[in-house]
């Protein structure tokens, strides 16, 4: 996660299967669901940003915090069909060192947030479950690798 907050650009890869992430993997696109598992993937998506460039002087006790653009690309395959995913918004990364925070585990969060134009009530229903599920993987993600 901290090297999100570096000069150079940070990717985000995320595959929705269980041999990614261990737990409960689901994706779905209107009424079709995907349920990964071991052996079922449910596709991927990349979420691509400039790096956020903390300063190296940064005062230790107070928390950084930017918003960046990104890109996100990928596929969802569920019920049989692949979706093609093309988006951007913003993302807004926060990082506090010790001593600002207290909780090791919290120190850099990562909160994506998508911009879509004119979209129909299916691909709105589809990129706000993509961006409720990319928000708490990421979230997860962010707790297991500060």
């Amino acid at each position: 996660m901290s090297r999100a907050f570096g000069v150079e650009p940070f990717v985000q890869s995320i595959a929705f299967s269980l041999e990614t992430y261990r737990g409960f993997i689901e994706v779905q696109v209107g009424t079709q669901i995907c349920h990964g598992s071991e052996f079922v993937a449910c596709g991927d998506i990349t979420l691509t940003s400039p790096g956020f460039a903390m300063p190296a002087d940064w005062p230790i006790n107070t928390p950084f915090v930017a918003t960046v653009p990104f890109t996100a690309t990928g596929q969802l395959l569920v019920g049989g069909n692949q979706y093609d995913i093309v988006g951007h918004g913003t993302v807004t990364g926060t990082r506090c060192l010790p001593p600002c925070s207290p909780f090791p585990n919290t120190r850099a969060t990562l909160s994506y947030n998508f911009s879509v134009g004119e979209p129909s009530s299916l691909v709105l229903m589809f990129v706000s479950t993509i961006a409720l599920g990319i928000a708490f993987v990421v979230r997860k993600r962010s707790v297991l690798n500060t």
